[in-house]
Formats: structure tokens, C-alpha cells, sequence
């Protein structure tokens, strides 16, 4: 129940690490699919993400700032004059109460020019790809680091494609496609278990008074995604997660979450799911898990398989 609070209108940011790749990187990344180790790195492309990230972020932060503000003085205001208005009150003189003098005016709005002000909580998984995404030069913010944000955990399948998994392993296969929810990889994880893992990290965003953002990885967000939105968690596997591309969510009067999304690089359409390397026959359910969709490419659609192309 208590997590259902909402405090303030503070929104939320969920973010999909930025894409890896050698300084080599280019337009072949795009359809030759590649698994990403877990110690992997931004490349030039992630790298790009990550500034305009950043920029994106500060230009959040100051305009909740500003709201913020915003309604502090319209709710502290003291009510020194009155008129003929309808509700029987002159209009507030906020520049007069908040401030003795348009210099002191400019003064103040110089400082905020120089200073944020703003707080930010980011917290990310313990990936050097995710901590690098939120490692900014112009916004200093302390990088709270959780083990309870890395990707799914698939044990003895790490690495491993679909399509490789579905020969070697044809019946666990079977049940992962009957299943994805409940299905856990030998010596690994499901994503019903990721729910459990991740409750103390959905804890610590409702508590959060400031913007909050989240880095981590495809599996993690979509079950973040899924609370966020009060959908089914067990069809969570099936929820798109964008590279490059900023989930917002913003709470509302009487609980609930609005969500938008942000486009960071409109430029860039690579993803895995322009790849087309299923050989599962047209019409047959699989889960959305990674490389291996069978529609044509959309750009900003994402993987649900973290070990896949851009994770």
C-alpha cells in the first residue's frame, strides 16, 4: 500500500544502457548481430547517447525546478492585498514578496545559471555500459550502483542466441515459448524473479522527492515498465524498451503514472530488431527476446534479450 504513494510530482526516468561497440563501430553493427560480454563498453554511438543524455536530463531538471518553485509561491504567498476578483483576491505580487529588488531578481537568477538547482537520484546496475551512461561531466550527480538492476541472469545460457538455444535445447525452448514468464534459465533467472529482486529499487523510486533515473538493461526495465504502467506483470516480456530513447514517468493526481517517451538520437535506427535470423516458421508465438523478430525493422523498437545487438 505505502508503495503506492506517490510524493510530489517528481518524475521518473527509465533508460536503456547505452549501445556498446569497438571504436571500429559502424553501419555494419546494424545487421550483423553481436553479443555483448557483460564488462563491454559505450561505443561511439553510446557515447553520443550519453551527452545528449545529459543534456536532456539538465533540461528536465531545471524545468522542475522551475515548477517547483512555481508552486511553492503560489502556496506560501502571503495574501497581503485584496480586490474584486471572483474568489475575492487580488492578484499575488510574487515578485514583490519573493524578492526585495530586480537586482536581487537578476542576482538570483544569475546563480541558478551557474549552480543547479536541482537534485537528481540516479541509480544504475553494476554494467560498466550502464554506469558509463550516467556518467556526466556537466551534472555530477552521485551514481548509486545496484546489483539488483543487471539483466536477467541466464546461467548456463549466457551468451547464446535463440536460434542456438532453440537447437541445442529444442524442449526448454518449448517451455520458454509456452512460458517466458515463469520459465528460468538452468542455473539462471526468470523474470518472475526478477519481480522479487526488484521491489527494493520500485521502494526507493516512490520515495524519491527529487527526479529520479534509472539505467539498466532491457529485462529489468521492462518490469519496471510494467508496474510503472499497472499491466499484467506477466506479460511484461512483450513490452517494447527503444534503444537510445528516455521512458518518462510522471505521477498524477489520485495515483497513477503518465508515460512519454523521448527519442534522444532520431538519427540512428539501429536495433536488433532489424534483424530477421529466426528460422521459426511465420504465425507461431515466440517471446520478444532479442535479434529474433520476424517483422520488418521500426526504428526506437527494442530487444528483450540483454546479451543481444546495442543491450
Amino acid at each position: 500500500c505505502l508503495m503506492s504513494w506517490n510524493i510530489g510530482s517528481r518524475p521518473i526516468y527509465l533508460i536503456r544502457a547505452g549501445e556498446t561497440g569497438g571504436e571500429d563501430f559502424d553501419d555494419t553493427f546494424a545487421t550483423k548481430p553481436r553479443v555483448i560480454s557483460k564488462g563491454d563498453t559505450l561505443g561511439p554511438n553510446g557515447k553520443h547517447f550519453r551527452k545528449l543524455l545529459a543534456q536532456f536530463i539538465e533540461s528536465e531538471g531545471r524545468e522542475f525546478a522551475k515548477k517547483s518553485e512555481d508552486a511553492f509561491k503560489m502556496a506560501f504567498a502571503p495574501r497581503r492585498t485584496f480586490g474584486t476578483s471572483i474568489s475575492g483576491m487580488a492578484p499575488l505580487n510574487l515578485k514583490f514578496w519573493w524578492s526585495d529588488s530586480e537586482e536581487e531578481e537578476e542576482s538570483e537568477k544569475a546563480t541558478i545559471e551557474r549552480t543547479l538547482p536541482f537534485a537528481c537520484h540516479v541509480m544504475t546496475s553494476t554494467m560498466p555500459r550502464a554506469v558509463e551512461t550516467a556518467s556526466w561531466d556537466s551534472l555530477p550527480f552521485v551514481i548509486h550502483e545496484f546489483p539488483n538492476l543487471n539483466p536477467l541472469d541466464k546461467g548456463d545460457y549466457f551468451g547464446m542466441e535463440l536460434e542456438e538455444i532453440q537447437k541445442k535445447h529444442p524442449e526448454w525452448y518449448a517451455a520458454l515459448e509456452k512460458d517466458p514468464f515463469t520459465t528460468r534459465f538452468p542455473g539462471g533467472e526468470s523474470y518472475s524473479d526478477l519481480i522479487h529482486r526488484l521491489e527494493t529499487c520500485i521502494i526507493d523510486l516512490e520515495q524519491q522527492v527529487n527526479i529520479a533515473v534509472v539505467v539498466s538493461h532491457v529485462s529489468t526495465l521492462q518490469v519496471l515498465m510494467a508496474y510503472f504502467r499497472r499491466s499484467n506483470v506477466d506479460e511484461c516480456t512483450s513490452i517494447e524498451v527503444p534503444l537510445h530513447t528516455v521512458i518518462k514517468f510522471t505521477p498524477v493526481t489520485g495515483g497513477g503514472w503518465t508515460e512519454s517517451q523521448h527519442n534522444i538520437i532520431p538519427s540512428v535506427n539501429i536495433d536488433s530488431s532489424e534483424h530477421e535470423l529466426s528460422s521459426i516458421p511465420e504465425g507461431q508465438h515466440t517471446p520478444i527476446w532479442g535479434d529474433h523478430r520476424r517483422d520488418s525493422f521500426k526504428a526506437g523498437r527494442g530487444s528483450t534479450f540483454d546479451d543481444s545487438v546495442g543491450e
